[in-house]
């Protein structure tokens, strides 16, 4: 399993992500992966359908043993610091539905929209992704990463403030030019608004 190292923390600042591997056991896997399968059962998608798929999850806790029983919650506070986030209490399955050659034309940053009750967006610290299945070939990822935009944002936060992406609607535009990078096909991540968030991302069987 990889460890946080001085090497990981600099390519995460450089970058604003990282991707580790064998975080997480495939027991853990694998039970995520039957859950998904059984929201796929009740929530199937549209005859034909491809390209990403959500299906609405209503029971956080059945998501949470990826964080809590491997060590991807402590791995994510070692990079915020100790005590700094909090147990995730929504999640989402990302499912790509191959072939799906699609290309983001733009990035966004999430938690831009008002959801707090005093009228605050809906932020997060970091998202975590746990990739459910493999990616053998290209067009078959459902979590992009666009590599040090973050950097983009921090910027516009100096000359406009916050109100800068709030009128964005949190899609902003650059003269740096960026790569994508697509990632899993079935995953689960997780981020902070006050608290975590779990999103899964995977690919649909084909």
């Amino acid at each position: 399993m990889e460890v946080i190292d001085e090497a990981k923390l600099r390519e995460f600042a450089e970058c604003g992500y990282l991707l580790l591997r064998g975080v997480v056991p495939r027991d853990l896997i694998d039970d995520a992966s039957r859950s998904i399968d059984d929201l796929i059962a009740q929530q199937p998608p549209p005859m034909g359908a491809q390209g990403p798929y959500f299906p609405r999850v209503t029971n956080v806790e059945t998501f949470l043993p990826l964080l809590l029983r491997s060590s991807a919650f402590a791995l994510a506070e070692s990079l915020v610091g100790a005590d700094r986030l909090t147990i995730p209490r929504q999640a989402q399955v990302a499912l790509n539905i191959p072939p799906h050659p699609h290309r983001p034309w733009g990035r966004h940053l999430d938690g831009v929209s008002v959801t707090e009750p005093d009228g605050r967006p809906g932020t997060f610290t970091l998202l975590a992704g746990v990739l459910i299945t493999d990616q053998p070939r290209q067009d078959m990822g459902n979590l992009w990463v666009w590599p040090g935009t973050h950097l983009t944002h921090a910027a516009l936060f100096r000359e406009q403030g916050p109100d800068g992406l709030m009128a964005s609607g949190g899609t902003l535009t650059s003269r740096c030019r960026s790569r994508s990078r697509s990632l899993g096909r079935r995953a689960i991540s997780s981020s902070r608004i006050t608290c975590s968030v779990i999103t899964l991302a995977a690919t649909y069987p084909v």
